[in-house]
């Protein structure tokens, strides 16, 4: 029989069966071209934040240790009443410092005692009550790296600071009360704590006060100060030189631990977080799970002395840090779940130098 147009019945059926397989093969090429573009974004992605990751890490070390003036070996007093190890927010008598993942879990040496913590067992060694690092939610196998130097800086106004309030000048000052700053010329530092601020005309005018807790400042200096016969700023009016500084100091904790990205199965994924200073953590990059820290060190002063890498809980207590080597490892998180249970995985190891004046150290 043949139908309207001259086709009959069976070259009908002909024609739309070869039109089926025809739109089959077109279906099947466009899933492959739709995995293909899966996993090349998937690849881009993982692999940007592998670069990203170091980036950021590369910029914390390039500050690492930037206390003002480089001139070594400088007397450093502290006005706050806790020790170094309770003010891991502030401790500048470590420029980076890293804590090393063990093989059946935690971190070497005792975070308990040394890192700023939140979480069920409380707060420790955090300024600010919920700010802290939890260790539960850090992931067991990775390292922990922490770099210090600080922030915003402005020039010492005033020289006859002594007792008095210290003067900065400045229009664009970035201080505030509660901040913990350094005042840093090339001879000798202090770390204090301003408890008052008043804007002045060009400038600012801090002030600190005496409190009872270890972020508090003392009536007097410390007894971590006092060196060589130098004097610091609680107790010398004048002492400090025209090419004084005051900067607040600011350190940077970067740890692994859930984010809040997950993947297209519902699982959580790992992320790079970072807690800067007296913030809370926060998360910087989603699919970064592991992060392995070494230190390139100096055994000793002399220049003779061996060179070579160190993790955290074998770095010798005089060794002089040069450099940092990280390795880190990126997997994708959403490119390939719809057609494929493999993730894309992409690892990295940089080493990076320190600067000049992370490599010289305190009087304490």
């Amino acid at each position: 029989m043949r139908l309207g147009y001259g086709f009959t019945l069976i070259e009908l059926i002909l024609a739309l069966s070869l039109s089926l397989v025809v739109l089959s093969a077109a279906m099947l090429m466009l899933a492959d071209a739709q995995q293909s573009f899966a996993a090349l974004a998937a690849s881009k992605r993982a692999e940007e934040n592998l670069h990203l990751s170091f980036a950021l890490i590369e910029r914390a070390l390039s500050g690492a240790g930037n206390f003002g003036c480089a001139e070594p070996q400088r007397p450093l007093s502290k006005m706050l009443r806790g020790d170094w190890s309770q003010l891991p927010e502030y401790n500048i008598s470590r420029a980076v410092e890293g804590y090393d993942a063990l093989p059946h879990g935690g971190l070497a040496p005792n975070p308990a005692a040394t890192l700023p913590l939140s979480g069920v067992g409380g707060d420790r060694q955090v300024q600010h009550a919920g700010h802290g690092i939890d260790l539960d939610q850090l992931l067991p196998e990775a390292d922990l790296l922490v770099v210090r130097g600080v922030g915003p800086w402005a020039p010492l106004g005033a020289l006859q600071v002594g007792t008095a309030p210290i003067v900065v000048l400045g229009e664009a000052l970035e201080f505030a009360v509660g901040d913990v700053v350094l005042v840093a010329d090339c001879e000798q530092a202090t770390v204090l704590k301003i408890t008052a601020m008043e804007t002045l005309a060009g400038g600012l005018k801090l002030d600190w006060a005496a409190g009872p807790g270890a972020f508090d400042n003392v009536d007097g200096l410390s007894s971590s100060g006092l060196k060589s016969g130098r004097r610091g700023i609680a107790e010398s009016p004048g002492s400090y030189g025209a090419d004084a500084i005051v900067a607040r100091i600011e350190a940077l904790f970067f740890y692994l631990a859930p984010s809040r990205v997950t993947n297209r199965q519902g699982t959580p994924v790992t992320a790079l977080w970072l807690k800067f200073g007296t913030a809370p953590g926060v998360e910087l990059i989603a699919g970064i799970d592991d992060l392995q820290v070494w230190f390139l060190a100096a055994t000793g002063a002399q220049p003779a002395n061996s060179i070579g890498y160190f993790d955290a809980q074998h770095l010798p207590a005089d060794a002089r840090v040069v450099g940092v080597r990280v390795s880190i490892r990126s997997t994708s998180v959403h490119g390939l779940s719809e057609f494929a249970n493999s993730p894309l995985t992409f690892r990295g190891a940089r080493t990076f130098m320190l600067p000049q004046f992370a490599q010289q150290g305190w009087q304490l």
